[in-house]
């Protein structure tokens, strides 16, 4: 950076945040499990929130709406996989791959 005076001054800065992610490294999208009729969730995107948000947001919107989702991965995403016992220990033990970097 340069000063007033015309002099270069270093400038060291740190940022820091959270790194949301569910153990199969695939996003939550969809109706929330067990909440009333309406709650939706779009979360857990990992380093990928922004690149991935219209695609997500677009995924989201077809939900609310009950409008036709994309069958080659949207139920990938739903929430409802962790209500599964077979899913969590096929992650849990690696049998299970860890899902898309998307």
């Amino acid at each position: 950076y340069i000063c007033p005076d015309g002099s270069m001054a270093a400038h060291v800065s740190c940022d820091g945040g959270y790194y949301t992610k569910a153990p199969d490294n695939l996003p939550l999208i969809g109706p929330v499990v067990g909440a009333p009729r309406g709650a939706y969730v779009c979360a857990g995107l990992s380093g990928y929130g922004v690149m991935a948000s219209n695609a997500a947001g677009e995924l989201l919107a077809r939900h609310v709406a009950g409008a036709p989702l994309p069958a080659a991965y949207a139920d990938r995403f739903l929430p409802e996989r962790w209500e599964s016992t077979a899913y969590r220990e096929g992650v849990a033990s690696g049998a299970i791959g860890k899902g898309y970097q998307i």
